[in-house]
């Protein structure tokens, strides 16, 4: 059977290993066996139980505070921040890379916004299957844009694309230092052999982007039945993280008298204290988002991609608050389809202004059901078995090029 690494390199929370959970588990019932590269190990030992994975620490270096680069606009900027702002940093990265590859010897490689782990790979034979969001995996055909242009901003930087010019520099002098060859385009250090996208065209952070295989979301887990606080004011599922004003939310949603179930992810003790109500309560497990899009109003979350999903699939509408540009360009889309608002500076005019509309104008509902209707016929088990069956025909074709040799 086939060694197969799964790799974990940018991005925060365990997002970016429990929906391949279910893949893992099939993948090890017909005997492969699997490695997981994570970018934090801490978030490893809960997950994998139950499993035979072999995880490991990722190479994954955060580029010294001086070296640092804000605000961030586009994906150079990101890969700067995680290692890329200078050569020996880089050709380090690299070089870890290519040692656990040989390490660990996989048929196949599974790569979740790891790009210094395909970077790396790319003169091992080993095929890659991508996997990502959207935001994880950025155009291969012409230009890519800046997180602001994704954003709907206006952009005036002139040195934006002189910065994507000098960390292709750094990669190519880094992938010099490793005995390998350079690359022509910025875009071309992101080629795999196949990619799969975890999300629907309408939601996908680059959505000018050459023609891809969309497969929906990995991680339909079901969770608790919503028990609505009594009244009569709209009910609102919320899951929030910390903010500056996060507070100032809270009190709009008691003075409005909404009815509110919110799923805290990092609110400290205190505050949920001074807010919770007979109105307004907090929950301490993940609640059922089909049922949540049947009894709900509308939700209130910051905009990251898999609770947008579940959302617009259960048709329910949403007030978005991003904490960052990937959350914004979320938002935007849902301004865009008319299934939502979204406000990036988070003021109590803007709390205001979002509760009001979506408590009392249906047609952001009706966008929202609009979105569900397109794509009723989604199977939430459809998207395991096109990884399973990706896998299959990668390894098929890596077994049948080494029979050629």
């Amino acid at each position: 059977m086939a060694s197969i690494l799964f790799t974990w390199e940018i991005g925060e929370g365990s997002g970016h290993i429990a929906p391949y959970l279910a893949v893992i588990r099939e993948l090890e019932a017909r005997g492969h066996e699997v490695s997981f590269a994570c970018k934090y190990v801490s978030r490893a030992f809960p997950l994998f139980a139950g499993t035979r994975v072999r995880y490991v620490q990722a190479p994954y270096v955060q580029s010294p505070p001086a070296e640092q680069a804000a605000p961030i606009d586009s994906f150079a900027k990101i890969l700067n921040n995680c290692g890329y702002s200078n050569v020996p940093q880089l050709a380090g990265m690299i070089r870890a890379w290519r040692n656990l590859f040989e390490l660990v010897k996989p048929d196949l490689i599974v790569a979740d916004y790891s790009p210094t782990a395909v970077l790396a790979s790319r003169e091992s034979g080993i095929p890659r299957l991508q996997i990502g969001n959207g935001f994880f995996q950025v155009p291969t055909q012409g230009r890519i844009p800046t997180l602001a242009e994704l954003q709907g901003l206006k952009h005036d930087d002139p040195h934006i694309f002189g910065f994507q010019n000098r960390i292709l520099s750094h990669i190519n002098a880094a992938l010099e230092l490793n005995g390998m060859a350079k690359v022509g385009l910025f875009q071309e250090t992101q080629q795999a052999e196949r990619k799969l996208f975890t999300t629907f065209k309408e939601l996908d952070h680059y959505p000018e982007r050459e023609p891809a295989e969309y497969i929906g979301p990995l991680n339909a887990v079901r969770g608790a039945e919503p028990e609505w606080p009594e009244g009569d004011g709209a009910k609102v599922f919320a899951y929030l993280k910390p903010f500056p004003t996060l507070g100032q939310l809270f009190m709009q949603l008691n003075q409005k008298k909404l009815r509110t179930l919110i799923y805290p992810d990092g609110i400290p003790e205190k505050l949920m204290r001074e807010h919770a109500s007979a109105t307004l309560r907090f929950v301490d497990k993940p609640l059922d988002m089909p049922r949540i899009g049947e009894t709900a109003d509308f939700a209130v979350h910051n905009g990251n991609h898999g609770t947008t999903c579940e959302l617009m699939l259960a048709g329910l509408p949403s007030l978005v608050l991003p904490l960052h540009a990937e959350q914004s360009i979320m938002g935007r889309h849902l301004q865009l389809l008319g299934a939502g608002l979204s406000f990036v500076e988070k003021t109590a005019d803007q709390f205001h202004q979002g509760l009001s509309a979506l408590s009392r104008e249906d047609g952001y509902r009706q966008a929202a059901r609009a979105f569900a209707d397109r794509h009723r016929d989604f199977d939430r088990q459809q998207p395991v078995q096109t990884v399973l069956a990706a896998i299959d025909a990668l390894l098929a074709y890596a077994s049948s090029s080494a029979q050629r040799a």
